[in-house]
């Protein structure tokens, strides 16, 4: 257990201190007297001595006038990387709640987030997991056992669930004609092949998914696209039979969840309601994970959206172009609503990088990829958790993702 003597009363300070250590317990006190060893506390903000002592910073906690109008210029790569010598806990606030996506809220042309400005850019990049690195710092420091086991799990995106299959007579003769009209001889052969039962369809790997999260003993998850056929949504139907039971099949062996589609923000709502229904329905039961598609998302509105469909842990905070750790951690956290100054219930469940994002956006080759991924698994092993997106397609180790299967084993391979 950690102890904090301190005298602020504040929702921010707690948050921060109990999301830093977790899941450590943290015991709160104002006077030294009341603590059980005073010679293992922290000291924060506090008319009492001690010999842990946090420096406190400058700017108030009070619930009313904590606000940054902008980024803290004493954070710099100095400070960072003597973190016994700086206010953690606001440093540790400051990210979790992503006061930067407030304070300088940019995204692309898809409404996702860009990291270019990031305060961790200014320090030593987004690979650094600095809260995690902080933490096992303190617990060390103080002499407190750390009961954090780190975990490593695969998540998958399923945008679409079968690349011929199971689509129907319109998108089959659809895409048929397509294949006919711009004379694609090699997609013409796999799709009539895969009709005949000659192929098994390039997308369905989920029999290899599941055989790799048996073996390796990882939670697998996967996040189905439901919404309608449109747009950026190229999903199958709800309603296609192919896709139900193959639903139901992976639930005998991994989480489900959903994966919101991509719409105009003022439809947002709506849709999500009538897509997480329709995987209600197939499931036959609760719907409480999801990750966005296209990691598409607004703060605060998204997760309070899905907070209040009863949600429970969103896999979204990642970046859709780069890699690293957004919110400075690979651990799940409590997401804190920073314009309502309240905790919720959603947890956060962060995650390294994503498939088209190493391939199409960092443009790494397969080689290059397995290498930076050996180095960003073994940084990770002692102090925080493993995660990946990937989707169905990308490990078929055909077509453009040729030799990917490759880079998506070496999560597996002895750190």
């Amino acid at each position: 257990m950690v102890e904090i003597c301190t005298d602020i009363n504040s929702v921010r300070l707690r948050y921060a201190a109990e999301q830093l250590f977790a899941p450590v317990p943290v015991r709160w006190c104002q006077h030294k007297a009341d603590l059980n060893h005073p010679e293992k506390a922290i000291f924060y903000a506090t008319s009492e001595t001690g010999f842990f002592v946090v420096p406190t910073s400058p700017r108030n906690w009070t619930d009313a006038t904590f606000e940054y109008s902008a980024q803290p210029q004493d954070w710099n790569s100095r400070a960072i990387q003597a973190t016994l010598d700086l206010d953690v806990f606001e440093l540790t606030f400051y990210l979790l709640a992503r006061v930067d996506e407030y304070l300088n809220p940019q995204s692309d042309n898809h409404g996702r987030v860009i990291p270019d400005g990031f305060i961790q850019q200014k320090w030593m990049g987004l690979d650094v997991a600095y809260l995690d690195e902080i933490r096992k710092r303190w617990l060390r420091h103080i002499g407190v056992e750390d009961v954090l086991v780190p975990q490593c799990a695969l998540t998958i995106d399923v945008d679409s669930a079968f690349a011929f299959s199971h689509k129907g007579w319109k998108r089959a003769l659809g895409g048929l004609g397509k294949d006919l009209l711009h004379f694609n001889l090699t997609n013409l052969q796999e799709r009539l092949a895969t009709w005949a039962g000659m192929k098994r369809d390039r997308f369905d790997t989920y029999d290899y998914l599941m055989d790799q999260s048996k073996t390796h003993q990882w939670d697998l998850t996967f996040f189905f696209l439901l919404s309608d056929f449109e747009g950026q949504n190229i999903g199958l139907s709800h309603h296609s039979a192919g896709l139900r039971l193959l639903i139901q099949r992976v639930q005998e062996a991994a989480s489900v969840g959903i994966h919101p589609g991509y719409h105009n923000w003022n439809e947002d709502a709506e849709r999500t309601v009538m897509e997480i229904q329709r995987l209600k329905d197939i499931l036959g039961g609760k719907v409480q994970l999801s990750r966005q598609h296209f990691l598409r998302m607004r703060l605060p509105e998204t997760y309070r959206l899905l907070s209040s469909l009863g949600i429970q842990q969103d896999f979204s905070m990642g970046m859709a172009t780069d890699v690293g750790y957004r919110a400075g951690t690979s651990r799940p956290f409590l997401w804190f609503d920073y314009p309502q100054n309240t905790i919720s219930a959603l947890t956060v469940v962060p995650f390294w990088g994503m498939d088209s994002a190493i391939k199409r956006h960092k443009e790494w080759s397969p080689e290059e990829a397995k290498n930076r991924i050996s180095l960003a698994r073994q940084y990770i092993a002692e102090i925080g958790d493993w995660r990946m997106i990937w989707h169905n397609e990308t490990v078929c180790d055909e077509r453009e993702w040729a030799g990917w299967r490759a880079v998506f084993e070496q999560q597996f391979k002895s750190i």
